[in-house]
């Protein structure tokens, strides 16, 4: 099936220069919204923390949003391929003026697997030598049971006893569950 990216589909375009390999995303409309709405949210918090005169507040003020930006992250494989570049475009990420990586990134699974979490977060946290802080992974439960699950990815090293040294790896640090409550239904009368 051949399919043609254009901006009215929006999809993405991931590259994996270890495998060679290109992988579509075409986010669906639940999917955008849902970042759509986060993103609004958390740049409104930023706005009304900003407001307040002290360090935190001017620091806010250099955040910047980076929506779809994509990311070129430095990746090393066993293969012979350390020329090339992988390409990631995130759901989401915001960085600090005048820096190449941005600082967070947010990936919302819904009707990708949430297995391709961790690997993205690897791949973040890896390729950009632990420059990248945090990748938020959100899982929105797809058709089942109406949950999402929250994710949270940190650079760590951890001693590695074969090579006596410490490895840069993606850490998970937060993880959580949550159900949606039942609604109950009120009438209401004219």
């Amino acid at each position: 099936m051949k399919y043609e990216c254009t901006i009215a589909n929006s999809c993405r375009i991931d590259y994996d220069a270890g495998r060679s390999e290109a992988f579509v995303r075409m986010p669906s409309r639940i999917h955008d919204g849902f970042i759509v709405a986060l993103h609004d949210h958390i740049t409104k918090s930023l706005a009304l923390r900003e407001r307040q005169e002290d360090t935190l507040g001017r620091w806010l003020t250099k955040v910047d949003p980076l929506s779809t930006s994509d990311i070129y992250l430095d990746l090393e494989y066993k293969q012979d391929r350390q020329d090339k570049r992988s390409k990631r475009s995130p759901d989401a990420a915001y960085a600090v003026e005048d820096v190449y990586f941005p600082g967070i990134i947010i990936e919302v699974s819904y009707s990708q697997k949430v297995k391709d979490l961790p690997r993205l977060a690897d791949d973040y946290i890896l390729g950009s030598n632990g420059n990248i802080q945090m990748v938020l992974g959100l899982d929105l439960e797809y058709k089942k049971q109406k949950t999402a699950k929250a994710y949270v990815w940190r650079p760590a090293y951890k001693y590695n006893d074969i090579t006596k040294e410490n490895d840069l790896v993606a850490d998970l640090t937060y993880e959580s569950v949550s159900v949606p409550k039942p609604r109950t239904l009120t009438s209401v009368s004219y």
